[in-house]
């Protein structure tokens, strides 16, 4: 059988693609898989923030139509730029292991400061750019102090405009820069509880036909259960509280042993509420520890306002 796998045309798009891609064939020798690239709008459209040109679907739609159309069997995403539910007649496989969730601090300057403490490391008002509501919240929480840019466009394009732009410095998901072979770039990773990251970093969605039960099955043979428990459980905190790209939303969930860890970030439109949750619970109650997190900050959210 040969199969394609949808992909966007930036250099991670690829470099995950290609990941997926190079495990699939190892896996069915007997398959063939190969690459179309579709170029999609959030690729096209970089003026203006994701809640202006349409969402977090802006990064996946035309891969989708060409998914339901039979032109591609499985796309390839980064699991936190997607809506909380697929299209109807498309569904999520279950998730392979993930690469680092963390956020990361990237530099535009060299320093043998190695601390903890990497909010310490940047100095008064600083210009820091991201394209994350999320970030941007809880980073003015901590910092209220640093002048945050908006900046958007693949990860060689924001290190180019840290230059040009002379910022004095990025957050970006750490698992692009290391899938990407640049993990050097990197100054620091941003613990769960100062940077909460959004849900379901660090993995991967593939897409595929509801019908198509067989090729489901090919891909959940390959999934990692700690994954996809954890990042399940991240989505579910994401869906609780109508989470999308206008809302600051984070979730980081870590099984240790029996039981699973979570920690969850709520903020507002305006940037003025900002609180997290912490919690434990048995790996089979995960959703259930999403839920309850979520109602404890919407809860918090509706006091505040």
């Amino acid at each position: 059988m040969k199969y394609v796998l949808g992909s966007r045309g930036s250099a991670l798009a690829l470099a995950q693609t290609q990941w997926v891609q190079k495990k699939l064939q190892a896996a069915f020798p007997k398959d063939t898989f190969s690459v179309k690239i579709i170029a999609t709008k959030g690729d096209l459209v970089l003026d203006r923030p994701l809640e202006q040109v349409g969402g977090k679907g802006i990064f996946v739609w035309e891969i989708e139509q060409q998914i339901l159309e039979g032109k591609v069997h499985i796309g390839v995403h980064s699991l936190k730029d997607m809506p909380t539910s697929p299209p109807k007649g498309l569904c999520y496989t279950q998730f392979w292991k993930r690469q680092i969730s963390f956020d990361a601090l990237v530099l535009n300057y060299p320093t043998q400061k190695t601390s903890s403490d990497l909010l310490g490391m940047l100095p008064m008002e600083a210009t820091i750019g991201t394209g994350s509501k999320r970030r941007v919240a809880q980073l003015k929480f901590h910092r209220p102090d640093l002048n945050i840019v908006p900046i958007r466009g693949n990860i060689q394009t924001r290190l180019e405009k840290m230059k040009t732009q002379q910022l004095d410095g990025l957050i970006l998901a750490a698992a692009g820069l290391h899938r990407l072979g640049i993990e050097d770039k990197i100054a620091g990773y941003f613990p769960s509880d100062l940077l909460t990251p959004a849900p379901g970093q660090g993995t991967l969605a593939l897409e595929v036909l509801q019908q198509d039960i067989n090729l489901q099955k090919m891909l959940n043979s390959l999934a990692d259960p700690q994954t996809n428990l954890c990042a399940s459980a991240e989505r579910a905190f994401l869906q609780a509280v109508d989470g999308g790209c206008h809302l600051p939303v984070g979730a980081y969930c870590e099984q240790k042993g029996n039981q699973v860890e979570m920690i969850a970030f709520l903020g507002n439109e305006s940037q003025t509420f900002a609180a997290w949750q912490k919690g434990s619970a048995a790996l089979e109650d995960a959703i259930v520890l999403a839920n309850k997190l979520a109602e404890q900050l919407l809860q918090q959210r509706g006091e505040y306002q």
